[in-house]
């Protein structure tokens, strides 16, 4: 296949791989062994070394967020920076890169214990993707007790400055 005949690949050599898309009708995944961690300010690309910047952000946003880029960026990764950069409070970004390293080496240790083929980190659910994606600047209200437990604990992991500003809408 493929990979078989991928220059430095042999058979029976384990990788890690994403699949950004799943298979649908006829058609298989998607995969990739270009590996991309989506924050909510930046992409970790840890097989990569690189920064590349949004294409529609202003040159004036640019300029105000390339110290705290390049405080953040290591030679031996790459990093792609997400337009809501700009709303990153001091010290976020970095925090955010050091949670998306940390889940690399994470990625890395499940891949040595698993040994074989497994998922390693699954998709995002929906709670997830929004907190990431959505980057609410009032607050998120909810009917779900359930979920507002979820968000709450994965605000404190992935959006700390959205912790407190998770609410149960009580009401009718």
């Amino acid at each position: 296949g493929l990979i078989n005949r991928a220059q430095g690949l042999h058979e029976g050599q384990m990788l890690i791989v994403q699949v950004p898309r799943d298979g649908w009708g006829d058609k298989g995944p998607a995969v990739t062994t270009h590996v991309a961690l989506t924050g909510r300010y930046l992409v970790l690309r840890p097989m990569e070394s690189d920064v590349r910047w949004p294409r529609g952000m202003s040159a004036r946003v640019r300029r105000e967020q390339e110290a705290a880029v390049a405080a953040v960026v290591r030679e031996d990764e790459g990093i792609t920076l997400r337009n809501n950069i700009a709303l990153a409070a001091d010290g976020a970004l970095a925090a955010e890169a050091e949670r998306l390293r940390a889940l690399w080496q994470e990625i890395g240790k499940r891949a040595k214990e698993a040994g074989k083929v497994a998922v390693l980190l699954p998709a995002p659910g929906l709670a997830e993707r929004m907190l990431r994606d959505e980057a609410p600047d009032g607050g998120i209200v909810v009917d779900d007790r359930r979920l507002v437990a979820e968000l709450a604990e994965l605000a404190r992991r992935i959006a700390p400055d959205l912790a407190g500003r998770v609410a149960l809408h009580d009401g009718r």
